[in-house]
């Protein structure tokens, strides 16, 4: 059956990737392939909003949407765009019955100036086989604590508090005792299970709080709790527990008339692909961003997913129908064969809050003398 998915999916990009040669793309996709992460068979449908520009001086309309599997759904805010306008399609995947890591090729189908236009995506993803026994439910381990998992993300604004629980399963033969460790300042316990037998189940709630953050977009913090188990030794009877957040303005508390007179981010390309270089070598590309809403566009931050790219932005604001330039830079030293770096780009703008600019590439020795 996985054979045959396969296949199903290989001949839809074929068709597709025909059908689409000669014709000219108007509509900009903030990702073209979308990745739902890892998730689980038994979570329930899990969406991804995918938003889309019209580039086009004329209007655009979307004909249908085409999928090779039918686990994947999608629906549209809107079916028609004139020029500069933005909709959200919504990919939706549906993971029961789906125990493996899955790639859904399918096809958007639209209409410009009287030619039909065909745009090849992918979506694509993990899928966690159902959980039946603690061991499963538990799948994480520390020393003699397990578990079900020790990080958790989430999204939030700027002046927003979350409060969430993390579980744990003492796998131990004593009795496990628990307090707080090292905390940090934006993280605050509200309740901890401070003794638990063996073979029983414990938690932790706490709470994040984005103003004493004070930060903007992907933001990662780690708090411990110390116990008396005496595994791993290296650790000191700590456990270790991390939030993976990101931090965007409040646009739900917008106006009708903020939104309509909104910034608008457009960047000129999402990646370059510098094809291959040598060890040693520092790529350097310019991005164009242009805001083509109505208010200053604000950056808030700009930030690289490792220590070997840099950026540079020549203006943090931009007035409507100005542009600037993301000076990005990056550093093949260390580095072999297929590379994909990011950089993390945070604005004003409601609809695309944060852009992700990729350089690729393949690294190459360098030719023995």
């Amino acid at each position: 059956m996985k054979r045959l998915f396969f296949l199903i999916g290989l001949f839809g990009v074929c068709i597709a990737g025909h059908a689409q040669s000669g014709a000219t793309k108007q509509l900009k996709f903030s990702e073209t392939n979308v990745d739902v992460g890892s998730i689980r068979e038994d979570g329930g449908t899990v969406s991804r909003d995918v938003l889309v520009t019209n580039l086009c001086d004329n209007e655009v309309k979307i004909l249908t949407t085409e999928a090779s599997n039918k686990a994947a759904s999608f629906e549209w805010s809107r079916k028609s765009l004139k020029k500069y306008d933005r909709i959200h399609l919504k990919v939706s995947i549906d993971p029961k019955g789906i125990n493996y890591s899955f790639r859904i090729p399918f096809t958007i189908v639209t209409l410009c100036n009287k030619d039909t236009v065909r745009y090849n995506m992918m979506l694509g993803g993990y899928v966690n086989p159902k959980a039946n026994t603690k061991e499963e439910v538990y799948s994480m381990q520390e020393g003699n604590l397990k578990y079900k998992d020790n990080s958790i993300s989430f999204r939030m604004h700027r002046d927003e508090v979350r409060t969430d629980t993390l579980w744990f399963y003492n796998v131990w033969d004593s009795v496990m005792t628990f307090k707080p460790g090292s905390i940090p300042s934006c993280i605050k316990i509200i309740y901890l299970t401070k003794e638990l037998k063996p073979q029983t189940e414990g938690f932790v709630v706490f709470s994040y709080s984005a103003p004493i953050k004070n930060d903007w977009g992907f933001v990662y913090d780690k708090f411990t709790l110390l116990t008396n188990d005496p595994e791993p030794k290296d650790h000191h009877n700590s456990k270790s527990f991390y939030t993976l957040v990101d931090i965007y303005d409040n646009f739900a508390g917008w106006s009708k008339e903020q939104l309509e007179n909104a910034p608008r981010v457009l960047i000129d390309t999402e990646e370059y692909n510098f094809g291959e270089c040598q060890i040693g070598d520092v790529i350097s590309h310019d991005f164009t961003l242009t805001n083509i809403g109505k208010s200053p566009l604000v950056i808030h931050k700009v930030k690289t997913s490792c220590g070997c790219t840099t950026s540079n932005l020549e203006k943090d604001t931009i007035a409507p129908g100005e542009s600037t330039k993301i000076k990005a830079r990056f550093s093949t030293y260390g580095k072999h064969g297929g590379q994909s770096k990011e950089i993390y780009v945070i604005t004003n703008d409601p609809d695309q809050p944060k852009v992700t600019l990729k350089i690729m590439g393949k690294v190459l020795d360098k030719p023995k003398q």
